[in-house]
């Protein structure tokens, strides 16, 4: 699982625009408590030079964040990236296109409040444009919040039914160290757009009340936690590759499912030496072009890994890890080798996908479940001689990613993560692809669907089926 979902805990729409038919203003007006939150500039409606404003502020629970990074759930700091997700509410009245919205940090405390009117403004209550709680009022009109160049996002509506989905790390980071106090984010028209002689009628998004569990606003932890781990792809080094002759492998120490640093190692360097044999046997230590004996080292909790390549006639050879004075071998490891070969054609072959546990139905408890995806070539043709001694061989693939699909209206509800991320890209080990999903992030009562991209070069091609499965409580 390389996503996290964070909801918001309070949002609220902050306006100072006239209430219907009027020219009082409603500033005292507040709707926390309605189903969306709304973003707009009115220009010219009260006065030939008037302006109206409307604004978003929303927050969440900087606490349930930093539990999660301290039980392991989320990566240390420089390893994750936070994005502010909010999703598109369609309204029947224009929108606002090619403008840009900021997102910014606020600098006050305030109320959420327990207003729902968002047409004429007669809910009354905090926050609101003038007051942040019912014990302080905003230091400006229309809250108060950081002119950062670090914190400040902009993110650029082309037709105004956008989602928004933008990075805000540097301030979800200092909002867990303590150096800045969480108090949200305010959702807003950028600059001058705001003070124009222009209107920008009007940007809605989803609010926390929403009906619409996948619509509601997030801050969503993501990072790639994929595992590439080719023990059982390992290729014999050939005049014909330069860099793909280097093939990483790993070590796992997890006692009773819990992965656990080895004492004598840590975080530090581990050593490992190559074999011809389990037991005794010859060192293969010239056919290793890496500084050898091979230095590994601490990949994440329990996970150690190291890289080298081998020019050898061997077909098998074993891998021994050791502590910094060789004393103690902590593992010993086999590795099948492969030979490379150069194709007569260019042609790919298409692959067979199958989930090797999928089950009918999963339970929101379930936090941290793998799913094993094996993939075959599709015109694999077994002997009679290989149906009867040996299992469908595993075909390895580099970079797979998943998304995840509600059936009922076929809504992405969790997007392929193929951009800068890399969240939804799948882990591989000797016994094949699989990535570890949280089903708490799905809503129950749904039937869903797992869907597959596969990465060669630079196309993107999508496996055409599915694999289906239901959420419960």
């Amino acid at each position: 699982m390389a996503y996290k979902k964070f909801f918001a805990n309070k949002d609220n729409t902050i306006t100072n625009a006239s209430k219907f038919g009027g020219t009082t203003r409603a500033t005292g007006s507040n709707m926390g408590l309605a189903d969306s939150v709304e973003i707009f500039k009115i220009y010219g409606n009260i006065t030939t030079s008037s302006v109206e404003q409307s604004r978003a502020l929303f927050e969440f629970d900087t606490a349930e964040i930093n539990t999660a990074r301290t039980n392991g759930q989320i990566p240390v700091s420089g390893s994750v990236s936070f994005y502010l997700n909010l999703f598109n509410a369609k309204t029947p009245f224009t929108t606002p296109r090619n403008v840009d919205l900021i997102v910014q940090a606020v600098s006050r405390s305030w109320d959420e409040g327990r207003g729902m009117d968002m047409d004429e403004y007669k809910d009354l209550g905090v926050s609101n444009w003038v007051s942040a709680s019912t014990t302080a009022g905003w230091t400006t009109a229309g809250g108060d919040f950081l002119d950062s160049a670090i914190y400040n996002k902009t993110y650029r509506l082309t037709e105004g039914t956008e989602d928004l989905s933008i990075d805000i790390s540097d301030l979800v980071e200092d909002w867990i160290d303590g150096t800045q106090t969480n108090y949200g984010v305010i959702v807003r028209l950028s600059g001058s757009l705001e003070t124009d002689s222009d209107s920008y009628y009007t940007k809605k998004f989803f609010a926390r009340s929403s009906e619409f569990f996948f619509k509601r606003p997030t801050i969503e932890a993501r990072w790639n936690s994929s595992v590439k781990d080719q023990r059982g792809d390992f290729y014999v080094s050939s005049s014909m590759l330069s860099t793909e002759n280097l093939h990483t492998v790993y070590l796992y120490n997890n006692f009773r499912g819990v992965p656990t640093n080895i004492p004598a190692i840590g975080t530090g360097e581990i050593y490992v030496k190559i074999f011809d044999a389990a037991s005794g046997g010859t060192e293969l230590s010239s056919a290793v072009s890496v500084s050898y004996p091979i230095t590994g080292g601490y990949a994440d909790t329990g996970l150690y890994s190291c890289s080298f390549d081998l020019n050898t006639t061997s077909s098998t050879v074993y891998d021994r890890w050791f502590n910094a004075d060789y004393s103690t071998c902590f593992h010993t490891g086999t590795i099948e080798l492969n030979t490379y070969n150069a194709q007569e054609d260019n042609k790919i072959e298409p692959l067979i996908l199958s989930i090797t546990n999928l089950e009918d139905s999963y339970s929101r408890a379930e936090t941290d479940t793998r799913i094993r995806l094996f993939t075959r070539k599709r015109n694999w043709s077994p002997t009679v001689y290989t149906v009867a001694s040996t299992a469908i061989e595993n075909y390895f693939v580099d970079n797979i990613y998943y998304k995840v699909i509600r059936k009922v209206d076929n809504a992405d509800v969790v997007q392929y993560g193929t951009g800068s991320a890399q969240h939804t890209l799948l882990s591989y080990d000797k016994q094949g692809s699989y990535f570890d999903f949280d089903f708490s992030s799905l809503e129950a009562g749904y039937m869903y669907e797992f869907k597959f991209i596969i990465k060669e070069g630079t196309i993107y091609n999508e496996y055409p089926t599915g694999f289906k499965f239901r959420v419960g409580e």
